[in-house]
């Protein structure tokens, strides 16, 4: 029954939402098999004295309730519940052969066949799922590829590279993965000396800042500091941030192309037209016309937002850092090193990482040989505290136009695609 109405989620599931899904439908299967052969069985076996047969159906029930709980599980934890058990199932099973028969190898365990075949055939798919994701982006990967080769044949170029990673490693802030969208802190929850060394550094502007509810009730929110226990739990919220922060970031955008030479992509002219340029913000910045042909990225589509959340973090809003994204394209690596050092030094922002997939030792497996300087910031000037989106996370990305020209809609799809095909 558990198989059946496991099936018909995974077909219809699509149309009827009320149906649970597929891993609920066989987790609740399991645990109502469970509980009926303990209630039914075990107990009257025990009860009536055959112990033997006893023991047989609790380690039915134990089975039964191991397979429930790796159903609950998704991606590689649902292989090592399953792994673990049949490890364990092995070893039991074998015990009990040896007490009925005096041999351990005298019947094979129903359970221990149907875990195999599942630990078996699951690799297998995610396997040809992820082969086939690979070479869905092989092409992609092979211009991007030898766009890069032909970087590195360069003396000058090459020179530039190496330039770019000392600047990267000088600046000192990693890939790592802790960067994630937190709340503010509230003052009240620390312990009175932090609470009030707080409270003493709180300008008089931040104070009147606060809302007088607040300061009534002693729910003090200090502006710019996150609260590293308080991590943002609601996608609404995040939106509401990058809706601000986003708006904010342009203009910090527009004074970084000033200073580096960096350009933006412009739509093509007329209402049908479907070509993109790109153009020096310097060139246009007077010109209505061509500021009106921006093509500014749009806060990421909700859609790819909660694919992201099930597939990649868990549920954890947290961990989207990227609703706010914006590129600036360079000529040269020159120019690009130079907006990367007026973003460091830019005191409206605060850097919290940096990924220089423009470097040699960059595998480029991981974005199927797309490159570029990806930066996370926070727009932190007087403006973002004041509208409470300070603490947001944004994403801008410094790229050399070569590789903005090879990329496309169809191959981000592509990759999209793949992602969601590598993810645990």
């Amino acid at each position: 029954v558990a198989a059946f109405a496991a099936l018909v989620s995974a077909v219809f599931g699509r149309w009827l939402r009320a149906l649970p899904s597929p891993q609920l439908a066989l987790a609740v299967g399991f645990s109502a098999s469970a509980v009926s052969v303990f209630f039914f069985s075990f107990l009257e076996c025990a009860t009536k004295g055959a112990y033997l047969m006893a023991a047989e159906t609790l380690w039915f029930t134990i089975g039964q309730a191991v397979l429930a709980v790796s159903f609950s599980h998704k991606g590689t934890r649902f292989l090592y519940v399953v792994w673990g058990y049949i490890i364990l199932d092995m070893g039991g099973w074998m015990g009990l052969c040896q007490v009925y028969w005096s041999t351990p190898f005298k019947r094979p365990s129903e359970h221990l066949t149907l875990c195999l075949f599942l630990a078996v055939v699951v690799p297998v798919l995610r396997l040809k799922n992820t082969w086939g994701a690979r070479k869905l982006l092989r092409a992609d990967q092979r211009r991007y590829d030898a766009l890069w080769e032909s970087l590195c044949a360069s003396e000058d170029s090459r020179a530039c590279i190496v330039h770019l990673e000392k600047v990267v490693q000088m600046i000192g802030l990693d890939d790592s993965d802790f960067c994630r969208q937190h709340n503010r802190l509230r003052t009240d929850k620390l312990p009175p000396v932090q609470r009030e060394r707080f409270m003493r550094e709180l300008s008089a502007e931040a104070h009147r800042a606060v809302y007088p509810v607040f300061l009534d009730l002693g729910h003090w929110y200090v502006p710019n500091r996150p609260a590293l226990d308080s991590p943002v739990r609601s996608c609404n919220q995040l939106y509401a941030q990058a809706a601000i922060a986003n708006l904010l970031l342009r203009e910090r955008l527009k004074v970084w192309a000033s200073a580096s030479q960096g350009m933006f992509c412009l739509c093509g002219e007329g209402s049908h037209s479907l070509q993109s340029s790109y153009a020096r913000w310097n060139d246009i910045k007077g010109n209505p016309q061509a500021i009106a042909r921006l093509q500014w990225a749009k806060l990421k589509r909700h859609v790819r937002t909660f694919e992201k959340l099930i597939r990649s973090y868990q549920g954890k809003p947290s961990r989207l850092v990227d609703i706010t994204r914006h590129n600036i394209v360079f000529e040269t690596m020159t120019d690009l090193t130079n907006c990367l050092g007026n973003i460091i030094t830019d005191e409206n922002v605060r850097v919290d990482r940096l990924k220089n997939r423009l470097s040699t030792k960059y595998k480029s497996d991981e974005t199927a040989g797309y490159r570029d300087v990806c930066i996370n910031l926070r727009v932190v000037n007087r403006e973002a505290k004041g509208l409470g989106a300070e603490l947001h996370m944004c994403e801008v990305q410094l790229l050399l136009k070569s590789f903005a020209e090879l990329k496309t809609s169809d191959g981000h799809k592509r990759y999209v695609i793949a992602r969601n095909a590598w993810a645990r």
